[in-house]
């Protein structure tokens, strides 16, 4: 199997095995049936890191760890001496899906050196339907991005993309509509982004054995309306909203085994 899912009521993140998302008909961030993200991949100075492992914690939650040598390496070391292993440079992703994702970033220094390089989020929607991901596009709207500072000093990315068509069937006519968005709200960060050609970057320094995190919201809008995130940072294992709760009592009452140890 070449996807990984996470899902919850109406929203469903699919990605491939390194967690991330590319432009593959069964991937993407989707939202009543439409892909609201088409492309999402962390880079470090313009590589992605390597995947350790991707794997849901809960259905609606997942974490992925990666690493890659932390680029200051071959400043001070050979070639030979610089592998991910031994000079690590760690990224954590802790992924919440509701009727949006929240996304917790945690990059970690395990070594003695200090680093700097560039942390880059590159993202893009395109706003189709499952069967046009898998073939022809069918509707041709308008796409519109917006980059901006909030009045509270947070950074904030919008798609917001309309289209509308005439049809007339048996003599009826009429204009259907639709309206889809997602916006990303930077809720903190451990230093100031840009926004350019798709990519959101960071210029990251981490002395040694430092962190360095920033948090992430995508919330999604339906017709105008704003769907509910239901997940803050850290949220695995606490109980948030009322899919919170009938998944509790599904399982309470499901079957279950144990074994002698």
């Amino acid at each position: 199997n070449d996807t990984i899912y996470a899902s919850q009521g109406r929203t469903v993140l699919a990605t491939s095995p390194d967690g991330f998302i590319y432009q593959h008909k069964d991937h993407g961030l989707w939202v009543y049936q439409t892909r609201m993200l088409c492309r999402y991949r962390w880079l470090i100075n313009g590589q992605p890191p390597e995947v350790c492992g991707c794997s849901n914690i809960e259905q609606h939650n997942c974490l992925v760890y990666y690493i890659c040598v932390i680029p200051s390496c071959k400043e001070i070391h050979t070639p030979d001496a610089c592998n991910s292993t031994q000079q690590t440079l760690e990224l954590r992703l802790s992924r919440f899906i509701g009727d949006g994702m929240h996304e917790d970033i945690d990059l970690t220094n395990h070594t003695q050196m200090q680093t700097s390089f560039q942390l880059q989020l590159e993202v893009a929607a395109d706003f189709v339907s499952p069967s046009e991901a898998g073939g022809e596009r069918q509707q041709h709207g308008e796409l519109k991005e917006h980059w901006r500072r909030t009045e509270d000093s947070k950074w904030e990315l919008e798609f917001d993309y309309q289209v509308e068509h005439s049809w007339e069937h048996q003599g009826d006519r009429g204009v259907t509509r639709m309206h889809r968005g997602i916006q990303l709200t930077l809720e903190s960060a451990d230093s100031q982004p840009e926004y350019r050609d798709g990519k959101i970057s960071f210029a990251v320094t981490l002395a040694p054995h430092a962190s360095w995190r920033a948090c992430l919201r995508w919330v999604p809008h339906v017709e105008g309306d704003r769907l509910p995130l239901m997940y803050g940072c850290r949220a695995f294992g606490q109980p948030h909203s009322d899919w919170d709760r009938k998944r509790d009592e599904f399982l309470t009452g499901t079957t279950a085994f144990s074994g002698p140890h």
